[in-house]
């Protein structure tokens, strides 16, 4: 009565291999930075619209997104004329084939993933895209689903919000400590700020919901996060603050919430994005960027995501089927690893757009809980005026 069936010793030793890689496992720093992109435009100041969504695909007749398609979005006079990229927020639901989205400027070969999905709740991931020639955003499928997509703000040549980041990003609140899952949870962020660039967590979800960020006293109108029950999520979300220094974050179901802050926006003086097509400069999986085999638990990787006159990065960082549940966190090679930037529970494989500070040789440092493979992909980076 000891001994296991084949299948139980082919699980045993799957686990155990598992448990070795967890304890283990580390990575090295195996080749050359990866190659930085042009830009694609002028650097451009910050400007919030009003959410609007531009493509629902279960309601529009664009159709649901199959393997291998692409999706051209014209945005038409709902973003200025001078506009040189977009803050979108796309989002999948109704999947039958797991895959990805991949947003990025028009007539530029797709590169990298905006939204990992699988069969489920639906869910979404925020980014930062360069408008192509003709002002328009393609998004490639891989996978099958339908397709949202939520317009949010957009990138100006002339008056707009300048970006300052923080020199690491900093943890606001975390309700765990406080036991508060009211619906609606208040937040105060640096004075002075019109806007701040935060990444917003459900942790210790018990149901299906989503949360919602916006001035106190005013309704956000669109979801930032989709959560699903027993898995953490996160997603960065640029919002406007109240006159009273407030953001709030409302939920529709009883979850706990992190807030991080990464910097803030104001008029005036402030960092302008300059938008590139998007391009992978880390993934583990490959040594691309310099680090691999893989990415070890506890352990710290870094490579070059910005020339040496940006200040600040936006990218899209994605955590690949770590080996138990776990979180990256992404700051300026600070040695904080206070706070987090994308979660995935056990061998998923989840996305999550970042604004942060990077070195001042254009570096970041990318610390991993649990061993699994990690991807960054530039879209943008922040240089001064």
């Amino acid at each position: 009565g000891t001994h296991l069936s084949p299948t139980g010793y082919r699980k045993r030793s799957a686990r155990m291999a598992d448990l070795f890689t967890i304890t283990a496992a580390q990575g090295t720093q195996r080749s050359a930075d990866v190659a930085l992109p042009s830009a694609s435009g002028p650097a451009g100041s910050f400007v919030a619209l009003p959410a609007e969504r531009v493509v629902d695909s279960r309601t529009d007749g664009s159709g649901r997104r199959t393997d291998g398609a692409t999706l051209r979005v014209d945005f038409g006079d709902s973003v200025p004329d001078d506009a040189t990229a977009v803050a979108l927020y796309l989002g999948a639901a109704g999947v039958t084939a797991p895959g990805f989205f991949s947003a990025g400027p028009c007539g530029a070969p797709p590169s990298g993933s905006t939204l990992n999905f699988t069969t489920g709740p639906a869910v979404g991931a925020p980014t930062i895209v360069a408008l192509g020639t003709d002002d328009d955003v393609c998004v490639f499928s891989r996978g099958d689903a339908q397709i949202v997509i939520d317009l949010q703000g957009a990138f100006v040549n002339s008056d707009g919000l300048g970006f300052t980041p923080l020199a690491q990003p900093e943890r606001l609140v975390d309700t765990r400590a406080v036991s508060d899952r009211t619906s609606v949870l208040e937040v105060s962020v640096p004075a002075g700020s019109t806007a701040v660039a935060l990444n917003l967590t459900a942790v210790r979800t018990s149901d299906t919901g989503f949360l919602s960020a916006a001035p106190c006293g005013e309704s956000a109108g669109v979801a930032n996060v989709n959560y699903r029950a027993g898995v953490n999520a996160a997603a960065f979300a640029i919002v406007n603050v109240s006159d009273e220094d407030t953001v709030c974050v409302t939920r529709s179901t009883a979850t706990d919430v992190i807030v991080d802050i990464t910097g803030t926006f104001a008029s005036g003086d402030g960092l302008r994005f300059v938008p590139v097509a998007p391009t992978r400069v880390l993934d583990t999986r490959s040594s691309v960027g310099g680090f691999g085999p893989i990415h070890g638990s506890g352990q710290t990787a870094q490579t070059r995501v910005a020339p040496s006159n940006a200040e600040a990065v936006t990218g899209t960082l994605t955590i690949v089927r770590p080996f138990a549940g776990s979180f990256l966190s992404a700051n300026a090679c600070t040695g904080n690893e206070a706070t987090s930037s994308v979660n995935a529970p056990p061998f998923g494989t989840v996305a999550n757009s970042i604004t942060t500070a990077v070195t001042s040789t254009g570096r970041l440092c990318f610390t991993a809980l649990t061993a699994g493979h990690t991807i960054f992909d530039t879209t943008g980076w922040w240089v001064a005026s």
